[in-house]
């Protein structure tokens, strides 16, 4: 298991625990490999973890907007600080990030990625 590099961040709760919860219910295994729970929320928080987040293969444009979803959420004041590490540690490309952050369902060639904002979409 890979160590996460996230730095211990125990004054700052990004999101609630039941959203992240129903967000890993519906993305672990899915966009991001197999991570415990607790794990993916202490990442999704940026708090110290076990184990770092991973994007799987191909999966990268379905992150990006769950991770926008999630930035629309966040405070004003910590939402660039969010966005900013959330990125570094998933290792996203910040233009590739910017280029994808407006994904939308009006795409309808791509039947994964139309159920995939259906589901996030229910849960916020």
């Amino acid at each position: 298991k890979k160590q996460s590099t996230t730095t211990a961040n125990k004054e700052i709760t990004y999101f609630k625990v039941e959203l992240l919860s129903k967000i890993y219910q519906t993305c672990n295994d899915e966009q991001f490999y197999d991570i415990s729970e607790l794990d993916f929320i202490n990442n999704m928080n940026l708090r110290a973890s076990q184990t770092s987040l991973q994007i799987k293969t191909r999966e990268t444009e379905r992150v990006i907007y769950l991770i926008n979803k999630l930035s629309k959420i966040c405070t004003k004041e910590s939402r660039a600080q969010w966005l900013e590490a959330i990125i570094i540690n998933l290792k996203i490309n910040n233009n590739y990030f910017n280029s994808k952050r407006t994904i939308s369902s009006e795409d309808k060639t791509n039947l994964k990625l139309v159920a995939f904002i259906k589901d996030i979409d229910q849960i916020f």
